[in-house]
């Protein structure tokens, strides 16, 4: 590969990871971003009997998780708020609500 070609691809890397800080810097790209990576399954697990929707649903979440590691590595403060803003919708602190709710239970 040429030097000019390489710069090329460097400059890209760069900027895509800008490009990624900027989105996620706000709440409305944190807010996109956990939908999309949502919408790709990343937070699943993939099985199904049929093969061709197993594969499809397995190269979507292929692409999430490709998104959330450039969003970490561009970011990774910004990622840990959008786990953080959506922990609650992943299970995260379902625990802590729990707890709550059984020690008001015994008062």
């Amino acid at each position: 590969m040429s030097s000019k070609a390489e710069r090329e691809i460097k400059r890209r890397e760069r900027a895509r990871m800008e490009d990624m800080r900027d989105v996620i810097s706000t709440d409305q790209g944190r807010r996109v971003m956990w939908d999309i990576m949502a919408m790709c399954g990343v937070g699943g697990k993939n099985m199904n009997s049929d093969p061709m929707l197993m594969a499809r649903q397995e190269g979507s979440r292929a692409t999430g998780l490709d998104i959330q590691s450039w969003a970490t590595a561009a970011a990774p403060m910004q990622m840990m708020k959008m786990m953080q803003d959506n922990a609650e919708k992943i299970g995260l602190i379902e625990e802590e609500y729990q707890d709550d709710e059984s020690s008001s239970e015994t008062d």
